[in-house]
């Protein structure tokens, strides 16, 4: 029996109908030519979202006038008659799938990139964002009158290039958004101080656009229902109650949250901040107005499903949903939601180019901004696949491969598949890779791949299969420290795995490592058994090759979990140590105490300035990274007339990296 999902139903949205309720939302892909302009990559990038099944498209992030309202280095763009044209291709290959076709109308203000306008940044007041670091300039009501006209020039010219609609974007820190609020609003004029007052450009731009592009033009609005910034941000109540006061002019809300200064705690959220935290936003909303009411952040299709059934929502955006499975409508469609790919939330590839305006790409979907480059076609002739290892890139070459028709087996050592991403996806706060680790196996384990589970491939397996093409995916192991005692501290795969059971460690642990592995392994351990954790990292900062936005959350979290950091300190042996009550000091360095176990070992650490500690503890972890399992591959070389290294096998590298790389070898048989 087929299942009935209300994200399927359709929905009145002004004068127009919905076919579903799944809007693929505003976001930057940094795939605009100079100008602004769409390029074929984009046009292209956007069509494979509606033609997914998405029941509206809101082009991303679009600057109003060729002044200060440029946001970032590759926003889009629609200020100029000369810009239509390629907008109107842009909106008919959204159309052409039966998906509604609007584009977000913005202006920067504060938070405008310098590099994007080469001018001065301008705002209703002059209070810089701490993010940027600029001073702006506090703009004159002769200027506020000019940017509202810009608003409804540029609505005009998206119904001239066939869009159905604008949504105008009055959150996340930009100019709309920065007159409402009286963080950033401390004018003394008509345009600033009480509520009616800071209410005025915005209420005043949707009347301009309203009556420039009339009623049977969608206009959405995106509001900032709550800032994240406390007392001093625009209270959520003044944000309902603005949407109620100009409902009538609007055909729907958006209700989204946080400002460049706040965007990692509630706004683009990585997996270290819970999914779904903004739906309450949308359901207060929805108590006080009439017009359907969207929501938004890190959702999915189960939560989507989830909120429309309790009455939170109207709409469902799903913004890195989308940029991972272009088609979560066709695959609803289809019978269910386990053949979406799921978004990871480790924002490398979707968030991390935006501040030097690399192009849009996916952890999880390297067809990203690539879409008519790795179109799935079948091969004009098959090929004879052995793939040896069951990582991520094994997989997901293994998985590709056979999708483009070759014959295609895996072999792998373990009993299970994933590699070192099954025990990366351990801790409970690691759902977005436990969702693609569960993902992956599936559609594996579906496909037509012979895989063979618990086999430690030898090359006379690879001569009797007598592949076409061999990948070797042997994948990686974790570094071997370079100190006396080494061997006295678990790794962080066999605490996470469970062969060094988090619950029977001792009370003290000291973690030698703070890149992403030894930060995730410390929190795992704080969480689950309540452990006293320091990590000790060499490097004068932890993680640092993490996305700024989900290091921040991943920071917040580890002071909320109390673990101790020691940095610029390198441990330089272990060793065991006699019975005594010992507990961290402010430092991390060992001093009396009464708490725990008695203590097991030192760990000898010298930091920057050569001055020796020693740290006391139960147990001692090594994450100190993984490295290329070179001897392993080596086996296996020049076996076959093709043959192809993948991910780690290459260089220990994480989950976009693996999938590129799978990716590239599949399409390059």
């Amino acid at each position: 029996m087929a299942v009935e999902y209300k994200l399927l139903e359709p929905l009145a949205v002004g004068r127009r109908v919905v076919r579903n309720r799944v809007v693929m939302p505003a976001m930057e892909t940094r795939l605009n030519s100079p100008d602004g302009s769409p390029t074929q990559l984009l046009i292209d990038y956007y069509e494979a979202r509606a033609r997914g099944g998405a029941g509206m498209v809101v082009v991303e992030n679009t600057f109003i006038d060729p002044y200060e309202s440029r946001s970032s280095i590759a926003s889009s763009g629609l200020f100029s008659d000369h810009q239509i044209p390629m907008k109107a291709y842009l909106a008919e290959a959204i159309k052409r799938h039966g998906a509604l076709a609007l584009i977000q109308l913005s202006h920067g203000g504060r938070q405008a990139n310098p590099q994007a306008t080469g001018m001065e940044c301008v705002a209703p007041s002059a209070v810089p964002s701490e993010a940027v670091g600029r001073m702006p300039r506090e703009l004159t009501v002769s200027e506020i009158e000019r940017i509202e006209n810009r608003f409804a020039d540029a609505a005009v010219r998206a119904k001239n290039a066939g869009f159905d609609g604008v949504e105008l974007h009055g959150a996340h820190g930009y100019l709309i958004s920065e007159f409402l609020s009286p963080y950033s609003n401390r004018r003394t004029d008509a345009y600033g101080g009480s509520f009616e007052n800071r209410s005025r450009m915005p209420r005043e731009v949707i009347e301009k656009v309203r009556a420039a592009v009339g009623a049977d033009f969608i206009i959405g609005f995106k509001i900032n229902a709550d800032e994240w910034l406390g007392s001093a941000g625009l209270p959520p109540m003044e944000a309902r109650e603005f949407v109620r006061s100009v409902q009538e002019m609007i055909d729907y809300v958006c209700c989204s949250a946080g400002t460049y200064e706040t965007m990692s705690a509630c706004q683009i959220c990585s997996e270290y901040v819970p999914a779904g935290l903004l739906l309450p936003l949308a359901a207060e909303m929805k108590r006080v107005v009439d017009i359907p009411v969207m929501a938004i952040g890190s959702l999915d299709a189960r939560l989507g499903e989830e909120a429309l059934a309790r009455g939170q929502a109207d709409l469902i955006a799903m913004g890195r949903a989308h940029i991972a499975d272009p088609c979560i409508v066709a695959k609803l469609s289809d019978g269910g939601p386990d053949d979406i790919r799921p978004c990871c939330r480790g924002n490398d590839g979707c968030v991390s180019g935006f501040e030097i305006g690399y192009p849009i790409r996916c952890e999880m979907n390297p067809a990203v901004g690539r879409e008519r480059l790795y179109g799935i076609t079948p091969a004009q002739v098959p090929r004879r696949v052995m793939v040896i290892g069951g990582g991520p890139a094994g997989m997901e070459f293994a998985r590709v491969a056979d999708l483009l028709g070759h014959d295609v087996a895996l072999l792998e050592k373990a009993g299970w598949l994933g590699g070192h991403l099954y025990e990366g996806a351990v801790p409970s706060f690691k759902e977005g890779t436990r969702g693609a680790l569960i993902w992956l196996v599936k559609q594996l384990r579906k496909s037509g791949v012979k895989m063979s589970l618990g086999v430690d491939a030898t090359p006379a397996d690879v001569e009797k299969y007598r592949p076409d093409v061999l990948a070797i995916a042997t994948g990686s192991k974790y570094a071997s420290p370079d100190f006396a005692g080494a061997d006295l501290a678990a790794s962080a795969g066999e605490v996470l795995l469970g062969d060094k059971a988090a619950d029977a460690l001792g009370g003290r642990v000291v973690v030698i490592g703070g890149g992403r592995s030894g930060v995730d392994v410390a929190m795992y351990l704080a969480e689950k058994g309540g452990h006293d954790v320091a990590i000790v990292e060499r490097l004068t900062e932890l993680a640092p090759e993490m996305e700024k936005g989900a290091r921040e959350a991943m920071l917040r979290r580890l002071a909320a979990d109390k673990v101790k950091v020691l940095l610029g300190a390198e441990v330089v042996g272990i060793r065991e140590r006699g019975a005594g009550q010992i507990a961290f000091g402010a430092a991390g360095t060992g001093q009396a105490g009464s708490a725990g176990a008695a203590p097991a070992m030192e760990v000898h650490i010298k930091g920057q300035g050569g001055n020796e500690n020693i740290i006391v503890c139960n147990t001692a972890v090594n994450a100190t990274g993984l490295v290329a399992d070179r001897d392993e591959a080596a086996k296996f070389a020049g076996l076959a007339a093709k043959t192809i290294t993948l991910g780690d096998a290459n260089s220990a590298r994480g989950i976009r990296s693996c999938f590129e790389d799978a990716w590239s070898a599949a399409f390059g048989i």
